[in-house]
């Protein structure tokens, strides 16, 4: 079961995977009937790529370009080139290896329409902590509820890995995605003002925290 620190309501939909089988625009576009936004995708293929191969790397950096030249936050200021996303996948696969991390991907690989991450907390005492991020749909794929899809995949594969607490954040202006955080049972914990810089803009750093067992 999934549930926020104060109350969820029902559980996070979907099952465990092995581990180791991209915000805004929109991050968190959507949602079951009933929920917030669209219906919910499920025609699709959720995958968790257990081998960082030329076509997967070529495919999440075709991702995160578009994402980012829409208007994404999701870490780049600038649509990122192959190496600085070659180097964020090769760190992200050695800690997925390892077991503290995981990598979904919703579609073809070789053409994600979109994908999200996790990892855990690297210090001794908060091992039963990770965090989400990188929670995103292409531009084209908007008003699917992948954001919604893409996030549920995490939370049901969490359990596995021995996690307990998961946390995110997301900029203070992105309205939708912290609507389906909270639909999802997450809780806002805090915020820095200001906290996120993108040019001459500021936005609020606005932290979640959703409890799991």
């Amino acid at each position: 079961m999934v549930r926020g620190f104060v109350h969820f309501g029902g559980s996070v939909g979907g099952r465990a995977h092995r581990l180791g089988g991209v915000r805004r625009v929109d991050a968190c576009d959507g949602g079951p009937r009933g929920g917030y936004g669209p219906r919910v995708t499920t025609d699709l293929t959720a995958s968790w790529p257990a081998q960082s191969t030329d076509e997967l790397r070529a495919g999440l950096q075709g991702l995160l370009r578009d994402v980012v030249r829409a208007g994404g936050a999701v870490g780049w200021l600038e649509p990122p080139g192959r190496a600085d996303t070659d180097s964020w996948l090769d760190r992200l696969t050695a800690q997925q290896q390892a077991g503290d991390a995981g990598l979904v991907v919703i579609g073809d690989p070789v053409a994600p329409l979109a994908m999200g991450t996790w990892r855990r907390v690297d210090r001794q005492v908060h091992r039963h902590v990770a965090e989400i991020a990188k929670v995103m749909s292409h531009p084209r794929a908007r008003g699917r509820g992948l954001g919604r899809r893409v996030t549920t995949e995490l939370l049901a594969a969490l359990p596995a890995a021995g996690i307990e607490i998961v946390t995110l954040a997301t900029r203070g202006n992105n309205h939708a995605a912290m609507a389906l955080y909270t639909s999802l049972g997450f809780r806002e914990y805090g915020r820095i003002p200001d906290g996120i810089m993108v040019g001459d803009d500021r936005y609020d750093d606005v932290r979640f925290v959703l409890s799991i067992e």
